[in-house]
């Protein structure tokens, strides 16, 4: 489901529901051409009041959603793909000099963390950003990005990157305690099973394997595998890093920063929609009346949760009986 929420409360503008087989990099375009005609609705805002600014994730985001929000004089902020602009935002990110983002601590922090004596700033540094137009013939695109370095995000990043190592690590040691049984018995299936084992594999850039041995070379066959630190101490080094991207000319690197983290508003939104949906047991109500309220609200009678209609469309029985 694609849907806009106002920033303040999270109150819904607008949705549609997509079919499940729609890559997310297909709908930005649309989305924004519902949204702009959602605001021709509204009165028009006076001329020194600036553009919307339309906060959503990287997924919406994209080189065509981003040249389209400047025809639309909409200014878009969120984090940017490291792949947008054929791997410009990637660059950018480990560009920017360690000790540049340690002096540029950031004034934000979260509700939760208001009167938190271990909280942990968040560090940023703003750059100038081009992507290329998705149309060949144009300029470039020109966009704000602030470089966050983020302490909380740089744990979980190492969090990660160790799990996914040792998983890889301990999958490679059972495939070598097999060689040499079937059907890991010649040159042919040990290869392949690797190849299979590090197809997409989050981890496979910091292991270098190897396949020794077998009957061309008079040796048993043996699985080899070592850690490639170089690859290990650059993840190092940008783990808890991401760009934020915006036009917006006046935000400071704060005000991107705290304007990024509403993000969690439509997030709840959608944890809302998809589900279960509370219909409750009450006496107060039919069976018919649950079917019509098992949804994201419900009658302010109804005191306490219903199992038996978790997860009921509108005009659908529930299951387990009536409530």
């Amino acid at each position: 489901m694609a849907t806009t929420v106002t920033a303040a409360g999270g109150a819904p503008l607008d949705d549609r529901v997509l079919a499940g087989n729609v890559a997310d990099r297909t709908t930005p375009v649309e989305t924004l051409r519902r949204r702009r005609g959602l605001l021709a609705q509204v009165p028009p805002r006076a001329p020194t009041q600036p553009a919307p600014v339309v906060v959503s994730d990287r997924a919406m985001l994209t080189t065509e959603a981003l040249a389209a929000s400047a025809e639309a004089a909409l200014h878009p902020l969120g984090p940017l793909d490291p792949s947008l602009g054929d791997g410009a935002v990637r660059a950018l990110r480990a560009a920017v000099p360690a000790a540049e983002l340690a002096a540029a601590p950031l004034a934000y922090r979260p509700p939760r963390a208001a009167d938190d004596p271990a909280w942990e700033d968040d560090h940023g540094v703003q750059r100038v950003l081009e992507v290329p137009h998705p149309t060949p013939d144009r300029p470039p695109l020109t966009l704000r990005a602030l470089v966050v370095w983020s302490p909380g995000k740089a744990r979980l990043d190492a969090h990660l990157r160790a799990t996914q190592v040792g998983r890889l690590d301990a999958a490679l040691a059972d495939l070598a305690g097999k060689i040499g049984r079937r059907p890991y018995t010649t040159t042919a299936a040990v290869p392949k099973r690797v190849r299979t084992l590090l197809a997409r594999h989050p981890a496979r850039r910091f292991l270098e394997v190897v396949v020794r041995g077998g009957p061309e070379e008079d040796t048993p066959l043996r699985l080899l595998w070592v850690r490639q630190e170089e690859a290990l101490a650059t993840a190092a080094a940008l783990a808890g890093r991401y760009v934020l991207g915006t036009t917006a000319p006046t935000l400071d690197a704060t005000e991107i920063l705290r304007l990024a983290k509403q993000r969690d508003v439509p997030e709840k939104r959608f944890a809302l929609l998809k589900g279960p949906w509370p219909c409750v047991r009450s006496s107060s109500i039919s069976r018919s009346a649950c079917w019509a309220w098992s949804g994201p609200r419900w009658p302010p009678s109804c005191s306490s949760p219903c199992s038996n209609c978790r997860r009921v469309t509108p005009g659908s029985p529930p299951r387990g009986g009536p409530c």
